[in-house]
Parts: C-alpha cells; structure tokens; sequence
C-alpha cells in the first residue's frame, strides 16, 4: 500500500527539519571540554571552582571533587578559572576534539592586606538555591574568640534566622526550630552533641574543616531527617606533597595539627587533637572575678578533649578513598561535699560521757557526655558525565551521670548505770548509708549511601540516591541503696543488719530501621529561569510500626540581570527522632527518643521568598521572608523530667503544633582591607499544645522559647597592616523568654541593681532584659625565614562588660520575695598564640 502526503503534511515536515537541523549541525560542530580544578601545591580538589567562558559568557561550577565538564562550539576557546583566595587563571584553547585538561591554582598571598571571601559553594545568584549561607573558614578564625578558642558554631549564630540558646552557648536555633531540628554534619556523618564544657564553645575543631555551608530553608531532596536546618562540614584532606602543621596555646585549651603525605601525591593524613585545662587555670581565675562564686558549682572539676583523623588515598584522578575518625569527650566532676554534726551529754557532776551523737555525710556527682564518629567516603568518575560518591559512617553519642551520697551515724553510750536488756548492756550503735543514682542516655547510628550526580548539560544536573540507617536508643535509670548497721554488747555476741535495695529503670534499647531515596532535577527553563525540583521517599519502622513519608520540594530562581535575581521556595520535612529537654537551656542530660506508635513523625512545610542582588565581587545582599508550619512537635509536660523516670517517658510527653515566619537581611563585603557582614531577623515563634491528654498552658497559644522578635548581628574584620589586624563583633536581641510559676510582682537583684518586671504563670511568659555585647580582637602576625607564621591573638569578650542575664531563680531578701539574675560571662579576657610551619 502506498501513501501519499498531503500539502499539509509536506509542510509539517519541512517545518520539523528546519527545527531539527540547526541543533543537529551544531552538534556536529561542538565537543566536550572536561576536567579537575586542584591546588598546585596539596593537590586537594578546589569544590565550586568557578569556570567561565569568555567567548559564551557562560560558564559553571566544578562538583566537589573539582571536577566540571563543558559542551562548546569548536573553535578558539578562553576559559577563566578562579577560586576564593587563589590566582584566576585563563587558559586559551584551540578546541577539535574532546579534550581533558587539569586546571592547577596557586594560592594567591602576594597581597596579605586583601582578603578574598568568596562562597565555595554555588550558593549566589545565578543558583537556584536559596537560604543558604557558606562562611570561609578564614573568615571564622579571625573573629573574636572566647578564651582564645576558635568556634565554629557561634560563627553561625552570627548569621540571620541562626539563634544562640543562651549566652556563650554554642548551640543554635534556626528560624524558629528546636534545637533537635538541626542535622550537622562532619565529613557526612551526624554529630549528635556539637558542644565542650556544657556549650561553651563547640566540639568541632576548626583546624580539620574547609568549609562551613548552612541550610536553612528550600532544602534539595538530598536533605532529609529534620526540619529546620543542615549544616555541612567538609573536613580537608591532607598534604598529598609536603608536610606541615601548627600548634596553638590559650587559656582553656591547647590544640595541635599536623598533615602531610603518607605516600608522596597519593595518599594523605590530616590530624588534630585538643584538650582542655579549663579546671586547672581558667575557674581559678573565674572565681576571683565572679561576685558570687556559687554561680561556678554546676561547672566544677570540667574539662574535655577531641581528636581527629582523616585519611585519604587517589586511585586516581577519577577514583578516591577517604576515611575520618572522630572522638571527643567532656567530664565534670563535682567537688564531693562534706559534713560533719557531733553533740555529746555529760553527767554533770562527774563530767562522765553519757551519750555522743555523730553525723558524717558526703555528696558527690560524676558527669560525662561524648561522641564517636568514623566515615568512609568513595568517589567515582564514570565518564565525564555520570559520577559516584557512596559512603557508610557510625555516630554515637553518650551521656552518663552519677549522683551519689554516704552517710555514717554513730552513736555511743556510757551511762553510769547501764540499761539491762535480759543479759545484755547496749553500748555502741553504728550506722552506714551508701545510695546512687545511675542515668544514662544515648543513641548510636549506622548509616549507608549512595548517591549519583549526571551532568546532563551545562548547568543541567540531575542527583539520586539511596540512604539506609538503623539507629539504637538507650534511656536508663539503675539505683542503689545500700544500709549496714552493726550493735555492740558488753557480751561478745553481736548483732548484724545488711540490706540492699537496687532497681532498674528502663534498660531496654529501642531501635529504629529507615529507608529514604530521592530525586532531584537542577535544570534551565529559559536562560534566566532556573529551577530545582526533587522528591524523597522515606520509610521508618520503630515499635512494631511502619511510618511513610513523601517529601516533595521546590525551588527557583528568576535573574533579572546579571546582578540581581529573584528566588522562592518550597519543601516539605519529616523527623523521626527527638531530643527531649525540660530546660531552655540545652543540656547534654537530654534524651533522643524516636517516634512511636503513640508520638508520629513531626513533620513541617516551609515557604520562602527573596532577592539576591550581587553588584560586583565585593558585595553581595540578601532579603528573604518564610513562613514556617510544624506538626506533633513534642514537649514535656509541666514538671516532667527523664530523671524521674526513663521507661516512662511517653507518659510525660505532650504533643502539639508550632508556627514561625520572618524576614531576614544579610549584607556582607568580601574583598578589601575591610570585610565583614550585618544580619538582621525580625521572626516570630508560636507553640499550641491544646488536644485532650495533651495540654501545655491551659490549652492556650504561647511564645516558644526560642522567639526573638528582633535579632542583630555585625561583625568585620580590618587590616591595619600587613602584620597586623583587628576584628570586632556585635549583637543585640531582646531577652530570652522563661516559664516562672509565679503570682506575685518581683525586683530582679544583679550585682546591687534593681528592674521591676511584671511576673507571669504563662509558659514562656517571662522574658529576661535585652541582650547585648561588643566582642573585640586583635591578631599580631610574625613572618618567620623558615616560611613558618606565628600568630599571637588578644581578645575581649563582652568588652564594656554588660551584664547578660541568662539564669534566673527566686529568692528573699528578708521577707521580700525578689528574683535574682545570674551573668555568666561578664568581660572575659583572653590571649592565645598559634604557630604554623
């Protein structure tokens, strides 16, 4: 049978070959530039390395091993390379064929007094992401320090939508969230307690970490397990040429650091250790300060340690094996207490002993709390297209506390005439007590990864992957108490009483099995419209129950022009795991507890919008607004504590809802003499607990403890010379809110000042004075022949010393009833010195 076209049909057919042809022929005439951006000298990948063709106007950023592939016309080619804090260089090309090139950078130090601060990350303009934040590492070491120790997580407190928990306290809210909502990572394994010497500064050391990356909101699908944030830790490989470390000495803790090849350009190490004398040198000093030493009690006999290892070995260009290993842990010791009570009765004629009475007792507590991480990460370049990167990491975190007490009773008798019980005369009476209580929380996780990126295209990535984690939890009480008595008698014969009363409470692990794969799709719509679009998959088994959970996302930006675009976002979140606290502080003594078949997933829904406006190089600003909704978040009841029972937790729990929204602006220079950012949220943070056998506050809406209507933040760094720089930081935000069960009108006492404030019974009603500090320091460099530096740092904390109210407790003055406030950290001076060869 034989078919004729019609006219129209000849016409649609020279319509489809007009519209094919051109992309055909230009095919034919394009080939494919790849290659890995690296450091000339450690030959450690540069990840996000920006390459730019000139001729197109276009360019993209390398992956995280480096690694960039471009599809260009044939012909003369000029590829601009550059990287923050490195020489940009400019390769011309002659294009014929598919080519493969390796790009090698040299840290540009030829002009100290300039410091470029460029993101990493592809987290600017032209990305489609949006609230997410990269600080350079540099960036973090010279801010301000407290007791000369470089901090991590207080440099992201300093960001908007990023709260401190309280006063020098490295934990962090953000945008809203608890404290549990936070996912940070270490070489991709999850940290579960980031805090030394009760939160005073962080358990991350900075001399391990190359980048510092903050999610807040629009997560990709890769992102999953909880709602409020991801904070991300490259930890840098080592040397793979030449060897090189340093050494730093402060007052709360000294750290060393060393890297360098085990196998010259093919295998590394990178190592850092650290231990604190914060028992030995710091509380000495603190307790002369302090005008109420008591405040220091809970702080007692404390110090910490951490170290770190990474290990990384090249196959190849294409084939990589990394490995880290983490530990650190904190103790405090208490000082034992002691007492002693002794009465006597004589006759009083003959002054003979009639009776003595003595009392001994002795109180002490031990408290540790640490983590265990250890990874191990591969990655694979299949083609230039397709590459894999798996990974299988444990974490454990453990908290233990012992609270103990002894106490002794004597009690003698020498009575002229004895008292005859049948034949026996009662002289001595001797009594030993011996209790405890043990408590103990933890969770241990195992984890294993994969995930695919395919280069479809410039700036065309698709990503997906599979996650598999089982996670153990153990809350438990044990008790002992332990009596002895012995009686004395004239005869020989004795009587002896020995008793033991010791219990369990809980002692049984939970266990948690989940399953989680993604998509995500990063593609250009037009040339000024990007979007991200992804979904994940997720299934928890806990309890005898099966949870699911669809998590769509959403994200997109819209360039305006070069210089300026608008964004906006969407995602859906799910947790399985909580972290349950009776305190607005954060404590190690917190319990993880997964979900149940009583308590489901918490899930959130986030929307975000913005622009994101960079001039040029040195500037960069933000605007972003979000509205954030949470459901079954838990809580615990009024006068509920773990310590009262671990096996009945569920019993204590609450469960509820929450809502926050904001607006947040971050504008920060780069490059310059002067560098620096301001931040600024005004948010607001909801809770309501008012479902039957889930009451909190009478069933009433209430402000969460972690709502600050306005938050400031300023923070800059100035070359004064080449030797010579100084940097200072400011913040300011309204009081921290507190539950006072409390009826009556209180004058606060703080070192000899009085404020009047109306009291509240609502929970989180109260709320303390305004917060505010200036942080300063000063860092002298040294220049050695040797190519070695030495950097001896000087800083103020709190400089004018305000006085921060961050405890709050009741008491009398007389009759009056009076609210006493406790300043942690008054002005806190600090020298540090840090040599590096």
């Amino acid at each position: 049978m034989k078919y004729q076209l019609c006219s129209t049909g000849r016409w649609l057919c020279w319509l489809l070959f007009c519209l094919i042809t051109p992309p055909l022929t230009m095919m034919a005439q394009t080939v494919t530039v790849s290659g890995r951006v690296i450091d000339i000298e450690t030959r450690n990948p540069l990840p996000d390395a920006n390459v730019y063709v000139q001729q197109l106007q276009n360019g993209q950023a390398a992956d995280r091993e480096g690694r960039f592939s471009l599809r260009l016309p044939t012909g003369n080619m000029s590829l601009r390379v550059s990287f923050s804090g490195y020489t940009t260089q400019t390769l011309e090309l002659t294009l014929r064929r598919d080519t493969t090139i390796q790009v090698l950078l040299r840290q540009d130090n030829r002009l100290p007094e300039v410091q470029v601060l460029a993101s990493r990350r592809n987290l600017g303009i032209l990305s489609s992401q949006m609230s997410a934040i990269e600080l350079p590492i540099r960036e973090i070491q010279r801010l301000p320090t407290l007791l000369g120790e470089t901090d991590i997580m207080k440099a992201l407190q300093l960001l908007p939508g990023v709260q401190a928990v309280s006063d020098g306290n490295a934990g962090i809210y953000v945008r809203g969230g608890n404290y549990d909502q936070n996912q940070i990572t270490l070489d991709g394994a999850t940290i579960y307690n980031t805090e030394h010497l009760k939160g005073f500064i962080s358990a991350i050391d900075a001399n391990m970490v190359s980048a510092v990356a903050l999610y807040k909101g629009a997560f990709p699908a890769r992102y999953g397990s909880r709602l409020s944030s991801v904070v991300e830790m490259d930890i840098k490989e080592g040397d793979y040429e030449r060897y090189h470390g340093g050494a730093t000495v402060g007052l709360l803790s000294s750290s060393i650091h060393a890297e360098g090849p085990l196998q010259k350009g093919k295998t590394s190490f990178n190592v850092a250790a650290r231990m604190s004398y914060f028992d030995l040198l710091v509380q000495p000093a603190l307790r002369k300060m302090y005008d109420d030493t008591r405040a220091l009690e809970t702080y007692g006999n404390m110090n910490y340690y951490d170290v770190n290892l990474k290990l990384a070995h090249k196959f190849s260009e294409n084939n990589r094996l990394t490995a880290f290993f983490y530990v650190g842990n904190d103790r405090v010791d208490t000082e034992p207490t002691t007492n002693t009570t002794y009465a006597e009765k004589r006759d009083p004629e003959t002054n003979r002993l009639l009776y003595s009475h003595q009392y001994d007792s002795e109180e002490y507590t031990t408290n540790t709390w640490g983590n265990t991480l250890a990874t191990i990460n591969w990655s694979y370049k299949l083609n230039e297209k397709l590459s894999i990167r798996s990974n299988a990491y444990y974490s454990r975190y453990h908290y233990h506390i012992t609270t103990g007490s002894v106490r002794e009773r004597t009690h003698r008798y020498g009575m002229t005439d004895p008292i005859q019980i049948g034949k026996l005369f009662l002289t001595d009476n001797y009594t030993k007590e011996d209790s405890y209580m043990t408590a103990n929380s933890g969770i241990s996780e195992l984890t294993l990864a994969a995930d695919f990126h395919y280069r479809v295209r410039d700036a065309h990535n698709l990503r997906w992957g599979v996650q598999a984690t089982t996670q153990s939890f153990n809350p438990t009480i044990e008790t002992l108490n332990e009596a002895y008595q012995r009686q004395d008698w004239i005869n020989p014969d004795s009587i002896w009483e020995y008793s033991v009363i010791q219990d369990t409470i809980g002692g049984h692990k939970l266990r948690m099995n989940s399953m989680a794969i993604y998509i995500e799709d990063d593609i250009p719509i037009t040339s000024r419209l990007q979007a991200n679009a992804g979904l994940r998959y997720a299934l928890y088994s806990t309890d005898g129950t099966i949870y699911q959970s669809l998590e769509p996302r959403l994200s997109a930006r819209y360039s305006l022009n070069d210089k300026l675009s608008l964004k906006a976002g969407f995602s859906s979140m799910r947790q399985a795991i909580h972290l349950l606290s009776n305190t607005y502080l954060v404590s190690p003594s917190d319990m993880w507890v997964p979900v149940t078949k009583k308590f489901p997933l918490t899930t959130s829904l986030q929307w975000s919008a913005g622009l994101s406006y960079e001039p040029n190089n040195t500037y960069e600003l933000s605007l972003e607004g979000y509205y954030k909704q949470i459901n079954n978040l838990y809580e615990y009841k009024e006068g509920s504590s773990f310590m009262q029972s671990a096996a009945n937790w569920e019993e204590m729990i609450a469960v509820g809802k929450g809502w926050s929204y904001g607006v947040e602006l971050f504008a920060r220079k780069k490059i310059g003499k002067t560098t620096g950012w301001l931040s600024y949220t005004w948010s607001k943070s909801m809770r309501l607990f008012d479902q039957p056998d889930n009451i909190i506050n009478a069933g009433k809406a209430f402000y969460a403890a972690n709502d600050y209507r306005h938050n400031l933040s300023i923070t800059m760094t100035h070359q004064l010379t080449k030797d010579a720089e100084l940097s200072w930081i400011f913040q300011y935000h309204p009081g921290q809110r507190r539950t006072l069960a409390l009826d009556y009108y209180y004058s606060l006492t703080q070192y000899n000042t009085y404020i009047f404030w109306d009291s509240y019974k609502e929970r989180n009603g109260f709320q303390l004075p305004a917060y505010h500090r200036m942080d300063v320091s000063l860092n002298f460099y040294t220049f050695f022949r040797n190519g070695a530096k030495g950097t001896f740092n000087i800083s103020l904390y709190n400089l004018y010393n305000h006085k921060n109210i961050s405890v709050v407790y009741a008491a009398y003055e007389g009759y009056e009833p009076v609210l006493k406030g406790i300043c942690i950290l008054p002005l806190m001076p600090s020298i540090s010195y840090t040599y590096e060869f």
